[in-house]
Parts: structure tokens; C-alpha cells; sequence
């Protein structure tokens, strides 16, 4: 058992317990004082179960060296997942904080109060969405497991589904909507 592979599998176990507290809404407070609610993707809650028992299973095969539906297993690899995934998080709490009371969980979404257009925002209109398929891509790096693969994809798939409702919904509700739309990207700055 190599050494970057233990610390790597380690530091995805701590990044997801920094995500978890970070992203932590059973309190449901995000939906005081907004009244429209912006349909969100079938079954995604399912999907998410899914996804995070998979990755747990997948980062525990990696951690315990089981070749068991890996498809790579690469030092340098992994210390660019393990870098990416960092970088995630650190997206993620940065994107969650500058929404402040204007966050929602994709899964039970509202309108927010404003259209936020500072921080990350100024340049991309989903962070959240680009900061969570980047630590699942940093994750499949990591693991080189299977599971991370059909996770990705799921997830990307869901995102996406996720930020278009999200922005028709909003292009409805904010006349300046329209002109944020076409100066930023969806889930990567606009050049």
C-alpha cells in the first residue's frame, strides 16, 4: 500500500466532513422568507444517496488497495484529484458564503431574494454546481474506481437538468437576469 494513496483516500474522508458541515441545510432555513419554489430533477434525492454510499464504498476500496472495479491506480493521478478536490471545497464554501440567505439546495430550490453577481458569481452563474462535479472528478482521480465514473455522470447530468430550470426561473422572476445570463458562464467563466 503506497503512502500518497492512504493520504489521499484520507484527505477525500476529511474534505467530505468539511463539505458536510458546510453544506449542512436539515434546518431548512434557506426557504424563510422566499415564496417561489423552482422545480428540481426526478429522483434526485435518490441520486445522491446513491452517489454518496458509491463514493464511500469506491474511496474505502482505494483506501484498503482493492483492485475491485478500479480502472487505474496512479500516484501523480492522485495528487491532482486530491489537489482538485481541495480546490472544490474551497470553491464551494466561498460560492455558498457570498450567496448567503439567497442559497437553496438544488434539491428544493427557490427563487432567491437578488441575483448575486460578486465573488465567483461576477464570473460564473452555478459554482456550487462546478465546485461538486470537480470534487467528484478529483475523487475519480483519487480512486480510479468505477463507481466515481457513473457517479460523475450522474451527478453532471443532474447539475445540468438542475441550472437550467434554475435559470429559466429566474429570468422570469429578474428583468436583469438576461443581461448576467450572456456576460457569464454557466459552470465556467465566460471569456
Amino acid at each position: 500500500m503506497n503512502s500518497i494513496n492512504i493520504i489521499s483516500n484520507i484527505g477525500l474522508i476529511t474534505l467530505i466532513a468539511v463539505s458536510a458541515f458546510f453544506y449542512k441545510h436539515a434546518d431548512q432555513k434557506y426557504k424563510e422568507g422566499k415564496a417561489s419554489k423552482i422545480k428540481s430533477a426526478p429522483y434526485f434525492s435518490a441520486v445522491y444517496r446513491w452517489i454518496q454510499i458509491t463514493s464511500l464504498v469506491g474511496i474505502g476500496l482505494s483506501l484498503f488497495d482493492s483492485g475491485f472495479l478500479r480502472l487505474w491506480q496512479s500516484p501523480s493521478l492522485q495528487i491532482v484529484g486530491i489537489s482538485l478536490s481541495v480546490l472544490s471545497i474551497s470553491l464551494f464554501v466561498h460560492a455558498k458564503r457570498t450567496l448567503g440567505k439567497n442559497y437553496s439546495p438544488c434539491f428544493d430550490s427557490y427563487v432567491p431574494f437578488q441575483i448575486v453577481e460578486v465573488g465567483v458569481y461576477k464570473f460564473i452563474r452555478h459554482p456550487i454546481y462546478t465546485a461538486n462535479i470537480l470534487f467528484l472528478l478529483g475523487m475519480l482521480l483519487v480512486t480510479g474506481n468505477l463507481f466515481q465514473v457513473l457517479n460523475l455522470l450522474l451527478l453532471t447530468a443532474y447539475n445540468i437538468e438542475s441550472a437550467l430550470k434554475e435559470e429559466q426561473s429566474l429570468l422570469k422572476q429578474f428583468g436583469e437576469y438576461r443581461s448576467y445570463y450572456a456576460r457569464t458562464g454557466r459552470f465556467l467563466p465566460k471569456f
